[in-house]
């Protein structure tokens, strides 16, 4: 799979004030902390991404948790938020500030209803979603900046996902940190179109798996929303979103992911660069999936974060015949899945996309939305060793790009097909 950046952007509904006013939640705080530090040098990492400041200078982020784990606030690394609880947009200060709070405080982002159980044979849990979470829904706040202090290097916020289960670890949980990054240089990277609709895709597979659609003829709002349903189903907005329509100088980066558990002679992993997946070639700036490698540690590749990005308009100005006026805020959709269950909706989506005749025998075998059948997939998934998910991801990426499958990556499927007919936990020995 190959590393690569993204970004995206566009757009900001007029309705989103209203879903702002529910996302309101408890104060910020103020500390010191640094268990991991980015390198300055080092940006952009495989997973910032280039998005347009707007000129309303405001950021929406909406958090979409659907891990089994609850997320709360680090206070401690929002640190570098100079005036975070300075609510006033013409103090002197350069750096990020939410003015309307940041979820995960009192009221945790709690995790999915489920059952946790151990696969037999092995030190592997593995945890089944219940179909009754129609609770589930993004929480959406902002950040914001005012320039009047300098122009912002970098700024963060913090969270910490409490209690991950590792492969191989049985019972033993840890919490794995979970941060967002605001880099103000300017990047001069060029605006590229490409993944947007998969991880949209992807994200609507997992929530009809969880009930979130009790209905699939009438879907929660949010998801559609969540998803951009509506900039999807406009036919230029691939190509709109590839368009550069600000000067280098409007331009900052954003990007999401967990913190690696460290690796010896540098705890705290100072200049790494996440081992980020992409399905495609194009060095798209729209979306991203993030995760560490296994080397890193065993706890922090269990959590995997994604991000599609709406751009943002710089001016608010009606562009051609796209049809979106005053749309100026960019919104960042990031989202946290397990390894197994963001695979499991990956291939759900692109099994509907390819025109190979395994997509077909795959898409049939996996029966999408069926939690037994994904508890099925989730146990071989995790029996995979860490080349047999390579080759899986690999397959995906040509199943995305309608490239020919590679020898191996067809027996691995084909495998994973036949055990799935079979009703196997695990590929037969042969293949292993």
């Amino acid at each position: 799979m190959k590393a690569n950046k993204i970004c995206r952007g566009l757009s900001g509904h007029r309705w989103l004030w209203a879903l702002l006013v529910l996302a309101l939640t408890s104060g910020l705080a103020t500390g010191a902390g640094a268990e991991y530090s980015r390198d300055s040098a080092a940006i952009p990492t495989p997973a910032d991404l280039v998005m347009m400041k707007s000129r309303s200078q405001t950021l929406v982020i909406r958090l979409l948790n659907m891990t089994p784990y609850n997320v709360v606030q680090d206070t401690t690394h929002i640190s570098t938020m100079s005036g975070a609880t300075d609510l006033n947009r013409h103090t002197a200060k350069s750096g990020m500030f939410a003015p309307v709070g940041w979820p995960g405080g009192a009221d945790a982002l709690r995790g999915l209803h489920g059952t946790w159980s151990q696969i037999p044979g092995t030190g592997n849990w593995l945890f089944t979603p219940d179909a009754t979470n129609s609770w589930v829904h993004p929480h959406n706040f902002v950040v914001a900046w005012d320039d009047h202090g300098g122009n912002v290097t970098k700024s963060q916020m913090g969270w910490t996902i409490q209690g991950v289960h590792a492969a191989g670890q049985g019972p033993v949980t840890k919490d794995v940190p979970l941060r967002m990054w605001f880099t103000r240089n300017d990047p001069k990277k060029a605006i590229n179109s490409d993944l947007f609709g998969f991880i949209s895709s992807a994200v609507k597979e997992a929530a009809k798996l969880i009930g979130v659609i009790v209905m699939p003829e009438n879907p929660a709002a949010w998801i559609n929303a969540f998803a951009g349903a509506k900039e999807l189903a406009n036919a230029t907005f691939n190509n709109f979103n590839s368009v550069d329509t600000s000067t280098d100088a409007d331009k900052m980066y954003f990007a999401a992911y967990v913190v690696p558990d460290g690796k010896v002679g540098n705890p705290d992993c100072i200049g790494c660069a996440p081992q980020t997946v992409t399905q495609s070639s194009k060095g798209t700036t729209d979306a991203v999936d993030v995760q560490w490698a296994s080397e890193t540690g065993s706890y922090s590749d269990e959590i995997i974060v994604t991000t599609h990005l709406l751009r943002g308009k710089d001016n608010g100005l009606e562009y051609g015949n796209y049809g979106f006026q005053d749309y100026r805020l960019p919104i960042a959709h990031v989202t946290l899945w397990t390894p197994e269950q963001y695979t499991y909706a990956q291939l759900a989506s692109v099994t509907q996309m390819t025109s190979h005749y395994l997509g077909a025998q795959l898409g049939e075998a996996l029966a999408t939305g069926n939690l037994q059948k994904y508890k099925q997939f989730a146990s071989i998934y995790k029996s995979l060793n860490k080349s047999q998910r390579h080759t899986l991801r690999e397959a995906i990426e040509a199943f995305l790009r309608d490239n020919p499958l590679t020898r191996q990556e067809v027996v691995l499927l084909e495998k994973t097909i036949s055990a799935m007919q079979k009703g196997q936990i695990k590929l037969s020995p042969d293949n292993r």
